[in-house]
């Protein structure tokens, strides 16, 4: 029997991606993957998903590149595993997931050939000084932020730029870096004050990108839900995603992507989803949901 957070999911994703996903049986879903549907793969779904991770089953490619079904696999799998949380539904990350990495395989192969056409070593990652500079100057600004009666490090008012936001611990990957915000916002309005007030930031103006996401549940009923981009495609809408999953409202959740240069492909996926999930625990914005969820499946 299917659980009723992979029919609802199942549900949501049709909407996103039409014709994307269909059952074969109870539990066996075929994929197609969106923008490469010459791509596909079949997933087996636990009775306990989201409990457990779903299996994936037979892949399907008519793509000449991704003729090495097994490599294809071991990159799918690899995913899936980053992709999974227990007791929070993961295909709608996967399949985003899936399609990014088609495209950054695509690239790693046309640089493979373009290495051996070249007949030269590929040049060394060096430290990034100024992007390591940056997280630790991040660190410090956000150490008051909270309100607390410590010294202050620095002499300008940027601090206050971030009094009220709950914030997770920055992730460097590839010399770029993460930081994930949250608050409990009531109103489209208080939204949108303090997302301009957070970019007041120095650190945060000097930023590339800033994602965010909100949910709101007026006291007459009626909800509101928007997201922002910022240039990082389809994080805006991750991030709303994540908000969705835990059934978080009265909230405004962002992240800010400091880029090192390099590219990190799907990863920074994972990054904005980890550093967004951490900012809203410390601000325990996640956590009637986590009750509710516990009472369901007693």
């Amino acid at each position: 029997m299917e659980s009723e957070e992979l029919i609802d999911e199942i549900g949501a994703i049709d909407v996103i991606f039409p014709n994307c996903v269909s059952k074969i049986k109870p539990s066996l879903y075929h994929v197609k993957v969106p923008q490469n549907e010459d791509i596909s793969f079949d997933l087996n779904f636990p009775p306990n998903y989201p409990e457990t991770k779903p299996k994936i089953e037979t892949i399907k490619s008519a793509v000449p590149d991704l003729q090495d079904i097994r490599y294809f696999r071991s990159r799918l799998e690899s995913l899936l595993d980053q992709v999974f949380v227990e007791q929070n539904v993961c295909l709608f990350e996967f399949i985003s997931e899936v399609n990014n990495t088609v495209e950054e395989l695509e690239a790693e192969w046309d640089q493979r050939n373009q290495h051996l056409k070249e007949n030269s070593e590929p040049p060394e990652d060096d430290t990034d000084v100024r992007i390591s500079a940056i997280s630790s100057q991040l660190q410090n600004s956000t150490i008051n932020s909270s309100g607390s009666n410590g010294k202050m490090v620095k002499q300008d008012n940027d601090n206050d730029h971030l009094k009220g936001w709950f914030i997770s611990e920055p992730v460097v990957d590839r010399k770029s870096t993460f930081i994930g915000y949250s608050r409990a916002v009531h109103s489209e309005k208080e939204v949108f004050d303090c997302i301009n007030e957070l970019k007041l930031d120095r650190k945060i103006a000097k930023s590339n990108h800033v994602m965010t996401a909100y949910r709101i549940q007026a006291e007459n009923g009626i909800r509101y839900k928007d997201c922002d981009d910022d240039g990082e495609t389809a994080a805006g809408s991750r991030l709303l995603h994540l908000l969705d999953i835990i059934d978080a409202w009265n909230v405004v959740v962002v992240v800010v992507r400091w880029f090192g240069g390099l590219h990190i492909g799907p990863d920074r996926f994972k990054h904005i989803n980890s550093t967004a999930r951490e900012a809203l625990v410390k601000g325990n914005l996640v956590e009637d949901n986590k009750r509710k969820t516990k009472k369901k499946k007693c």
